[in-house]
């Protein structure tokens, strides 16, 4: 017998007068071209869309779920679809019954009967029934790797949350997201340490710095001396300490050292990593939980710390402090989010956009992306693209070409608009795509069934 995916590689995706089907492998449509959207076949259903709603059919065709969501993510191993009727959220199973009450900001499905809900900047988890694991209360719950505890924060102390039923005890100053070993790193009344995935201590919170383990060894410090502490103490010979017999093995010393650890090349050198690899050149301080990449041509990159983020030079300087809930380097400014708003600081630190309701992704090219809290788009220009400001009015607007110009949309029609917000291109047209010549666009009209360039070839 041929298993589903056998059977779901024979359809595949096909396209019709600008609508959706799918085919066999002999190329005969068995589901008649006539969606606006739709995906591939992954188990034995697909996601499908017309007029902007989203729903899911079988293989024969057949309608599961109605078309009537603004959005949709199925799992196809729970079977189960978060879906959303804007601006909430919920989810629910093949036969349309709600799972979760469309009645949250934010669903996602952590594992097979766990799902994570934010409502009112607070968030809890669920199970597969919509029963309460833990309850929408919290600041903030992240998943750890694939151990299935999570880290649950509440103000400025975090809570390991390894079963359902448990209470939960705000002990920690921090904890990590990462699972390696087994073990996970913590950090207690300013020492760190490792926990195991059930929240038991298994090497004490002595160190005044650690990293989290990668491969068998995990960087450690004590008593102002950098040390490797395995996972387990058979792996390397004991140092004894005064405190205790701690396994730990002596890391290199001298600034010419090094050795490979993880992907990475680490060398000491005044009291900070020497990092380097084929993305990234910089000498980092030991004194932070984690560093972005330094993207080519680019000094800064995010670094982490405390569950804060800030920006680092490649000097190993950080120019912004760790004081933002999400920092992304793009170019010579960052987006951030801090206490639920959004704006664009520069290297420094120096607002370029004040904190607003408005999502804001900062764009390479000068041109900023802002997303309104109803999901419609502008843009601004910053730099020497200061004084561009189109308004959030849009369902989608694209970048900016050379000459300035960019497809916007609203309710299904496109036009193209310039950087003084004026239409060069009405808004009529069913589609626009660029050309990849000659900074054109390709309009096209699926009732004239023609496709025109602009601006025209001279």
């Amino acid at each position: 017998m041929e298993d589903s995916t056998n059977r779901v590689e024979r359809l595949r995706l096909v396209q019709d007068n600008n609508k959706w089907g799918y085919a066999d492998k002999e190329g005969r449509v068995v589901i008649p071209c006539q969606y606006d959207i739709a995906y591939d076949f992954r188990t034995d259903y697909a996601i499908v869309a017309n007029n902007g709603y989203f729903g899911l059919i079988d293989r024969s065709g057949s309608v599961v779920i109605p078309l009537e969501y603004t959005n949709m993510m199925y799992n196809h191993y729970s079977k189960i679809a978060i879906v959303a009727k804007f601006p909430k959220v919920g989810a629910v199973n093949l036969k349309n019954e709600v799972i979760i009450p469309m009645e949250y900001d934010r669903v996602l499905q952590f594992g097979t009967d766990v799902f994570y809900v934010r409502a009112n900047r607070k968030v809890g988890l669920l199970d597969s029934k919509g029963r309460e694991i833990l309850p929408v209360n919290y600041d903030a719950i992240r998943r750890v790797g694939l151990s299935g505890s999570y880290v649950v924060r509440e103000g400025d102390k975090y809570a390991l949350f390894c079963g359902q039923g448990e209470s939960l005890e705000f002990k920690y100053d921090f904890v990590s997201e990462v699972y390696c070993q087994n073990l996970i790193r913590v950090k207690r009344d300013g020492g760190w340490g490792f926990v195991n995935e059930e929240g038991h201590e298994v090497i004490p919170p002595i160190y005044q710095r650690a990293w989290d383990f990668h491969g068998q060894a995990a960087l450690v410090k004590l008593n102002g001396e950098w040390l490797y502490q395995p996972s387990q103490p058979t792996l390397v010979n004991r140092l004894l300490h005064k405190n205790g017999a701690v396994p730990v093995m002596k890391a290199m010393r001298s600034d010419d050292s090094a050795q490979r650890y993880d992907s990475y090349i680490v060398r000491f050198k005044d009291g900070a990593l020497f990092v380097e690899d084929e993305l990234s050149d910089a000498l980092i301080p030991i004194d932070i939980d984690g560093v972005g990449i330094f993207y080519k041509n680019s000094q800064y990159a995010s670094v982490m710390k405390d569950g804060k983020y800030g920006i680092i030079d490649s000097r190993g300087e950080i120019t912004t402090p760790c004081t933002f809930d999400f920092l992304r380097v793009e170019g010579d400014y960052a987006s951030v989010e801090i206490e639920g708003k959004y704006g664009l600081i520069d290297m420094f630190g120096n607002y370029v956009i004040a904190p607003t309701t408005n999502r804001v992704y900062a764009g390479a090219d000068g041109y900023v992306m802002i997303v309104s809290p109803d999901n419609k788009k502008g843009c601004v220009g910053v730099g020497d693209k200061a004084g561009v400001s189109i308004p959030c009015k849009y369902d989608s607007i694209g970048s900016f070409s050379e000459s300035g110009n960019a497809a916007v949309c609203i309710d299904g029609k496109w036009g193209i608009l310039n950087t003084k917000n004026e239409f060069v291109v009405p808004m009529i047209y069913d589609r626009i795509f660029p050309t990849g010549h000659n900074d054109s666009f390709g309009l096209e009209k699926y009732d004239e069934h023609k496709t025109i360039i602009f601006p025209e070839p001279k």
